[in-house]
């Protein structure tokens, strides 16, 4: 009977061992794949909404596509090298910067607020544009908008190839409206 139970115990140590190196393996293997992933996958999705608030840290230098919207919120920055498009709405709040090089499109409306800036200098198609006091939007090779247009007083809208804007294009007393391709 001595024998049996440790033999028993034995079996149970050995599988107890062998159990913790295969979760050991697992997850070391795991660890290793996520890293691998990451360093080979260069583009990055964000399906949802990416809110950007003053004093994020987070790198968005691999940041391809967002399928929502993007906030970017009272003085926060948002440097987006790779960001080519995003399917939803920008929204930059109150004294914010926006820069996106190579963003391309943007399906819904981009809303610059008061003192705030827009860069997207190959920004070539996007819903409705609104411009408020003192805000700056730049998209030198912007062409067309399929909605409306809305510059306010002390803004400066700068699109100096746009030929097409199928809703209102609305330039307040003061405020500043390059595209001088846009018949008006």
């Amino acid at each position: 009977m001595v024998v049996v139970w440790h033999d028993i115990i034995n079996s149970v140590f050995l599988l107890t061992a062998t159990i913790g190196y295969c979760i050991f393996t697992v997850m070391k293997t795991t660890k290793e794949n996520k890293m691998k992933t990451t360093k080979e996958n260069k583009m990055k999705t964000i399906k949802g909404n990416l809110i950007i608030e003053k004093n994020d840290q987070r790198d968005f230098s691999v940041l391809a596509t967002v399928t929502g919207n993007v906030y970017v919120r009272e003085g926060a920055t948002f440097n987006a090298p790779v960001l080519a498009t995003v399917t939803g709405n920008v929204d930059v709040r109150e004294g914010a910067t926006f820069n996106a090089p190579v963003l391309a499109t943007v399906t819904g409306y981009v809303d610059v607020s008061k003192g705030a800036t827009f860069n997207a200098p190959v920004l070539a198609s996007i819903g409705s544009v609104y411009v408020t006091e003192g805000a700056t939007f730049n998209a030198p090779v912007l062409a067309t908008v399929t909605g409306s247009v809305d510059v306010r007083e002390g803004a400066t809208f700068n699109a100096p190839v746009l030929a097409t804007v199928t809703g209102y294009v609305y330039v307040s007393k003061g405020a500043t409206l390059t595209a001088p391709v846009l018949a008006r």
